[in-house]
């Protein structure tokens, strides 16, 4: 995780608190990803299988996600996240978590805060 945690860095600002840090997978399983979430922002890097290069996958403010869900599946161990992107694109990505319940309340909190502003 260290590697994402330098691009991760990059994408926000002093004052915007961390909520989230994990690994997870798109749909599928594909790729090495890190997620971010702040108050404000979520961010996911991805690290490149042949050549292992870690890059911007997604970076968002809040405002510009519509239709997010998250269903917490404690039985598999993780948080299946799902938003969609400004532009129209879909994204789908399992996070992993140790405690889904959590994970769960810390979405819960964070996108219900910001939902009079989410995109519908």
């Amino acid at each position: 995780m260290k590697p994402h945690l330098s691009v991760l860095s990059h994408c926000v600002g002093p004052l915007d608190e961390t909520v989230l840090v994990a690994k997870c997978s798109r749909a599928g399983g594909r790729g090495d990803h890190v997620l971010m979430l702040t108050r404000h922002r979520l961010v996911v890097t991805a690290k490149g299988r042949f050549t292992r290069r870690v890059r911007l996958h997604l970076s968002l403010d809040l405002h510009h996600l519509g239709d997010v869900t998250w269903t917490p599946e404690p039985e598999l161990g993780g948080v299946r996240l799902d938003v969609t992107a400004v532009d129209g694109v879909r994204e789908h990505f399992w996070i992993e978590a140790a405690d889904v319940t959590r994970v769960g309340q810390l979405l819960d909190r964070v996108f219900n805060v910001n939902s009079s502003t989410l995109a519908a």
